[in-house]
């Protein structure tokens, strides 16, 4: 970090390609293994997310009206190429299957709790 603890370009463009990396490994893994996710993996893959997309938006802001110089326009192509994976992959695939089974977690906790209440109504102390 320069010494004014903003991170320069070149940290931000580092940090947005290992945090696309670990998004897309995140992607994968979730996609076979929708079923057996956890609340926290759930979480962390919605993090991963919003964290890609606002290091997208921060580089794209960063390089408008910047010279358009070949690195310029390699860094662009992958911010498209990250942010179209995120739409086919994590809001075409991934999300629907999430909210599916997040319907069906609260689904039966409701219901187990409509059935605590039922038998505590029928029983009463």
């Amino acid at each position: 970090m320069s010494s004014n603890n903003c991170p320069s370009i070149n940290e931000t463009v580092d940090l947005f390609n290992s945090e696309s990396s670990k998004l897309e490994n995140v992607i994968n893994k979730y996609l076979k293994n929708s079923e057996e996710l956890s609340i926290s993996e759930i979480i962390e893959g919605y993090y991963q997310v919003i964290n890609v997309i606002s290091l997208a938006k921060f580089l794209r802001l960063s390089f408008e009206g910047i010279k358009n110089t070949k690195e310029n326009k390699s860094l662009l192509i992958k911010i498209q190429k990250i942010e179209k994976y995120i739409d086919e992959k994590f809001d075409g695939n991934l999300h629907p299957l999430i909210m599916s089974k997040l319907k069906k977690t609260v689904g039966n906790s409701m219901k187990k709790l409509k059935d605590i209440t039922s038998k505590q109504l029928n029983n009463p102390l």
